[in-house]
């Protein structure tokens, strides 16, 4: 299974880490950490994990998938909170 980084290489911009010797973080806006996310979820993997693998703060992890949670069903689903969102959006 490939890398977090080798699979979002190309989906979106890197945040440069604030610390000399820090690793880049992915944006959780790109499809590729959304994916990675929903895979590990799928997969029983604890949140610390998937922090960890994402080097975000496993709060923000947590925040992500509380609110990216299907109202009914409570399955995290990126895509179609994603897809929600995109719909609320005010366009120009």
């Amino acid at each position: 299974m490939p890398t977090i980084r080798q699979a979002s290489a190309g989906c979106g911009r890197l945040h440069a880490g604030s610390g000399k010797g820090q690793a880049a973080a992915l944006p959780l806006g790109s499809v590729a950490p959304l994916r990675f996310i929903a895979d590990q979820l799928r997969e029983n993997a604890a949140i610390r994990h998937i922090a960890a693998e994402l080097e975000r703060s496993p709060s923000t992890i947590s925040r992500e998938i509380r609110r990216k949670r299907h109202p009914v069903s409570g399955q995290y689903r990126p895509h179609a909170a994603q897809a929600r969102a995109d719909a609320r959006r005010p366009r120009p």
